[in-house]
């Protein structure tokens, strides 16, 4: 009986706490390492046993009977070969994100242990993918610790199978279990069905991500022009050119991710009274990568730096350049939202600011806040109206930008009625200013424009395909 193996179990665990316990810290750092590489918009929460049943460790009487399963088979197997003992939690939202956590593990946990269980399993109506990880080194040698990678739905279901099949009287019988077997593949099929909405959400944007991907190389091109100046850091140069090496136009891969992971930490721990550097290889990292933590952590340094909510030293000046600039990287970023925030700060600020950084910064915001309302819910109309009479507010005062600049105004112009508009006709009038504009490129700025105006001859032909195939279903 299991019972008898009790004391066996007991020792055995508090003689290698120390060591579980490692194992797991180790363990919950490598999955750390992957959210932050990830995004939280694939990796929703990361959790130990202990934050769910108040301690790290599978019960002494639990263990007990799952070695009895085992020496049924091998009745010299010691209590580690229980793999379940100690272990880690991941949760994502979509089912095919289970692949994709999987795989950076197997390729970048970077632990001195290798996984000896790496299968999918459907059981009773549970659906997870279940690694194992099995300590290899004199650290944790040959303890095991699991990590369980489920769907949200998943982990709520496992959560109150658990209380149906084991509360309050012991197992239930075949008849109920099988009905949770149901019940489990009912959810897997509403999974798979919000995986399928999901990627029709987001059809619009990956549709341009290609596109959208080369704009920001060639705004990160434009910009890094900026950057290196006398005062700047050769640390900080240095690690400008490792983004540059890291760039690339393919979609992230998990080679990637760890060349990313690296340079991540390079940043966040930059010298923090060279806080102009700091922002700088921030929105840097995160124009180049588009990572979402990039995009985060890039915002935060940017608003703190601007804000200025960091400490001001000698050697962080905040240049007019840089209240322009900046909030252009958090836009080539995806961050609109962003750009849009600070650029409005900075504009009601106006501090020993020049009368042609406020134009310009007002030209931009403008810019910020068309590209934010194409990417974005549909709007009412009276948003719309109060939209669009906010952008003619900003550009009112811009007539020298349209005087120097009239391939970026007439893209402005177009892209409003793009953004804002539901008539055919307007629609196509933008499609012919932004193609005007095209054509109207100073060569200093020709990648850059280029890239970004053919992104958005796409979105305006694609929003008058809308409103005619609109207007065909409701005539």
């Amino acid at each position: 009986m299991y019972t008898e193996l009790l004391p066996e179990v007991v020792s055995f665990v508090q003689r290698s706490e120390r060591q579980y316990l490692d194992f797991l810290d180790d363990v919950k750092r490598a999955a750390e390492s992957m959210r932050r590489g990830l995004g939280s918009d694939v990796v929703r929460e990361i959790y130990s046993r202990k934050a769910k049943q108040g301690s790290e460790f599978k019960t002494s009487l639990k263990i007990a009977k799952a070695l009895e399963i085992r020496r049924k088979l091998n009745r010299f197997d010691p209590p580690y070969t229980v793999d379940d003992i100690v272990g880690v939690t991941i949760i994502v939202y979509y089912p095919d994100q289970l692949k994709i956590i999987a795989d950076w593990l197997r390729t970048n946990h970077g632990l001195d242990a290798s996984i000896v269980k790496d299968k999918p399993v459907d059981k009773d109506g549970y659906y997870a993918h279940p690694l194992v990880f099995e300590g290899r080194g004199a650290r944790y040698p040959n303890l095991s610790c699991e990590v369980q990678i489920k769907t949200m739905l998943h982990d709520a279901w496992a959560a109150k199978g658990h209380d149906l099949n084991y509360k309050p009287h012991g197992k239930t019988d075949k008849r109920l279990s099988r009905m949770m077997q149901l019940f489990g593949d009912a959810l897997e099929s509403i999974e798979v069905q919000s995986e399928v909405l999901r990627n029709l959400i987001h059809e619009r944007w990956n549709a341009e991500h290609s596109r959208r991907q080369l704009a920001r190389r060639a705004a990160w091109n434009i910009l890094g022009k900026t950057l290196v100046h006398p005062a700047f850091d050769p640390d900080a140069v240095l690690l400008l050119e490792e983004i540059k090496k890291a760039a690339s136009p393919q979609p992230v891969t998990s080679a990637d991710l760890k060349t990313w992971s690296q340079i991540d930490r390079k940043i966040f721990g930059f010298n923090r009274e060279l806080r102009r550097e700091r922002v700088w290889l921030a929105v840097s990292m995160a124009m180049v990568s588009s990572l979402a933590d990039h995009v985060d952590f890039a915002s935060r340094e940017v608003n703190d730096f601007l804000r200025g909510t960091s400490s001001s030293t000698p050697q962080d000046p905040i240049y007019e350049r840089d209240i322009l600039n900046l909030p252009l990287g958090l836009s080539a970023c995806g961050d609109f939202g962003g750009a849009i925030a600070i650029s409005q700060y900075c504009l009601d600020q106006k501090k020993d600011v020049s009368s042609e950084t406020v134009n310009t910064l007002k030209f931009n915001l403008a810019n910020y806040l068309i590209e934010e309302a194409c990417f974005s819910a549909p709007k009412e109309s009276a948003e719309l109206d109060s939209l669009r009479s906010r952008i003619e507010s900003l550009i009112q005062g811009c007539a020298e930008i349209e005087a120097t600049a009239p391939s970026a105004f007439r893209d402005l112009r177009g892209m409003v009625e793009v953004a804002l508009s539901d008539d055919p006709e307007k629609l196509r009038q933008a499609i012919d200013q932004i193609y005007q504009s095209m054509q109207a490129v100073p060569p200093l700025y020709s990648d850059y424009a280029k890239s970004y105006l053919e992104l958005h001859l796409r979105v305006a032909w694609r929003r008058l395909l809308e409103v005619e195939a609109e207007r065909s279903a409701n005539p």
